[in-house]
């Protein structure tokens, strides 16, 4: 015998469900959380506040770093205000029902990305030791391309940390020293360069950088 077809009620019922269920998974997915002090003392946003200002500038809008940072703090802490106030119904249900997602799902584009370089003294002479998808100076792959490893460096130019950064050079000239004899001292360094545009991309253009945090450390400190 065939099931009778739900009732009117019903219906609404479950359309109400799917609606309230649509709307919590757009409300919260809405970015949260007041980005900290560090992260706007960060180079790489100091620095991209200083473009946008420039940008602005060059479209007659008169303002500087200083103020628009001013600016766009006061608008987020307004946007955090409305986004509560607006999620609040839903933050319960995702609790019970265990959708609410607890990490970020996309990330702003990296406009300047850095790399982990490590270099050699041999013979009086600098050479390379490890460059990112370089065969020619590899000597640390396997190791930085680790998942771990890769988050923990990650954050060396967003939210830098000389203790932290520090140790880990000397890591990696302890390893170095054993697996090179030859090597008289090791330079570690941050190296930054800005993406280049698509178009000047596919010409075969280079982007050129400049290294920033730069350790040199000899073999007697370490063994």
């Amino acid at each position: 015998m065939a099931s009778a077809a739900p009732s009117g009620r019903a219906s609404q019922l479950r359309a109400a469900f799917v609606l309230f269920h649509a709307l919590s998974m757009v409300v919260l997915s809405l970015p949260a959380g007041l980005t900290s002090e560090t992260r706007w003392n960060a180079k790489t946003t100091q620095r991209d506040l200083a473009d946008w200002a420039a940008r602005l500038r060059q479209i007659g809008v008169q303002t500087d770093k200083e103020s628009l940072e001013r600016r766009l703090k006061g608008l987020a802490e307004d946007y955090i205000d409305a986004r509560s106030f607006i999620a609040t119904p839903f933050a319960l249900y995702a609790r019970v029902t265990l959708t609410h997602q607890g990490w970020a799902m996309f990330a702003s584009p990296v406009r300047r990305p850095y790399e982990l370089h490590v270099d050699g003294l041999v013979a009086g002479r600098w050479a390379p030791l490890s460059r990112p998808q370089d065969p020619s100076a590899d000597l640390f792959e396997d190791y930085l391309s680790n998942d771990r490893v890769r988050k923990f460096t990650g954050r060396f130019p967003k939210s830098f940390n000389e203790h932290n950064y520090t140790g880990f050079a000397r890591h990696l000239a302890r390893v170095a020293f054993a697996a090179r004899p030859d090597v008289e001292r090791i330079r570690v360094a941050l190296y930054g360069y800005e993406t280049l545009p698509p178009e000047r991309a596919a010409k075969g253009e280079k982007p050129k950088g400049e290294y920033e945090h730069v350790l040199e450390i000899a073999r007697q400190d370490v063994l």
